[in-house]
């Protein structure tokens, strides 16, 4: 997925190949932007995540679901 079509509150599905190997199929929500438009990760929220911690991933790492 690009950068510039993440929207905050979008559903994605992390693919994978994602160097994050326990977030890999899960499904998420985006609830934060960081960086700017040339070094952007999201944070992503996912069910069942102590605390609602958010991960950091960047956009091509996930799809929208």
């Amino acid at each position: 997925m690009r950068t510039e079509d993440v929207e905050l509150g979008m559903f994605v599905q992390v693919h994978r190949g994602s160097r994050e190997a326990d977030l890999r199929d899960r499904v998420g929500i985006v609830r934060q932007r960081f960086g700017n438009h040339s070094y952007t990760p999201f944070g992503i929220q996912f069910e069942n995540t102590k605390n609602k911690e958010l991960e950091l991933l960047w956009a091509i790492e996930f799809e929208e679901w």
